[in-house]
């Protein structure tokens, strides 16, 4: 590993990378997610689950991990030495190649805070609140209180907002809070924020995701928090439809 950023520190950013590949089918992702997910060491920077045990995870043939692993190799997203299937299982390690990128966008993603030249440290902003007659901060309305409480817009009208929309961004900020107190902040980061859109219809919450491994992932490992989410938001009996990039891969929530 010499002295760069162990992968453990940029392993959300290598994974956003792979669920950008537009060469890797969705099978690869979605195995290649659940190895550096659940298998990874986070110090050896490798992972060693059976072709079985990936198998029984992910609810696909044996057959098909194999050609799933070769896939992921032939792309250079992982590093295979595979074992004789006995006492040794084949190991898997991301690649120094797409460690690298993921270091790079990690690094571009960065905040630099600037520096007071004449003092050295952080540039803070200054201190100063308004205060209300009756004591205590001026607070912002809540925008989000105040969309929640209005009637729901017909289903075509929400269907049909533009996915760079305030509403709709409002909306997705408030399932983003409700979602934080179930989730953990890396699963927030890694598939929340990066939702294509969150609408809503009637008393649906409608969850476009970048990729149909997105939709199916967050549909498995999270339709609970975000069925609680849309309970919280919309009312009792609110349902949620994931989507994925392409219209046709619909799924709904139970």
């Amino acid at each position: 590993m010499s002295d760069r950023r162990p992968f453990r520190e940029v392993k959300l950013q290598w994974l956003q990378a792979l669920s950008c590949d537009g060469s890797l089918s969705d099978c690869a992702k979605t195995i290649a997610l659940y190895i550096v997910t659940t298998h990874m060491n986070g110090h050896t920077e490798q992972a060693w689950p059976s072709y079985q045990t990936i198998a029984d995870a992910t609810g696909k043939s044996v057959k098909t991990i194999q050609r799933a692993v070769r896939e992921l190799e032939e792309r250079g997203w992982f590093d295979v030495q595979r074992g004789n299937g006995v006492r040794h299982n084949t190991v898997y390690s991301p690649t120094e190649s797409s460690i690298t990128r993921a270091i790079e966008a990690r690094e571009k993603a960065d905040k630099v805070v600037p520096l007071r030249p004449e003092k050295g440290g952080q540039n803070c902003p200054q201190r100063g609140t308004n205060l209300s007659p009756e004591g205590g901060q001026n607070c912002p309305p809540n925008l989000e209180k105040k969309k929640i409480n209005k009637p729901n817009a017909p289903a075509r009208e929400a269907e049909a907002a533009p996915a760079s929309g305030s509403g709709q961004t409002d909306l997705k900020d408030a399932l983003r809070d409700v979602l934080g107190l179930e989730m953990d902040e890396t699963a927030i980061r890694l598939w929340v924020e990066t939702l294509t859109s969150v609408t809503q219809a009637d008393n649906r919450i409608i969850v476009t995701a970048p990729s149909r491994m997105h939709c199916d992932w967050i549909e498995q490992r999270f339709a609970g928090p975000f069925s609680r989410a849309a309970t919280q938001l919309v009312g009792p009996g609110a349902k949620v439809v994931f989507r994925g990039h392409h219209p046709a891969v619909t799924r709904h929530a139970a």
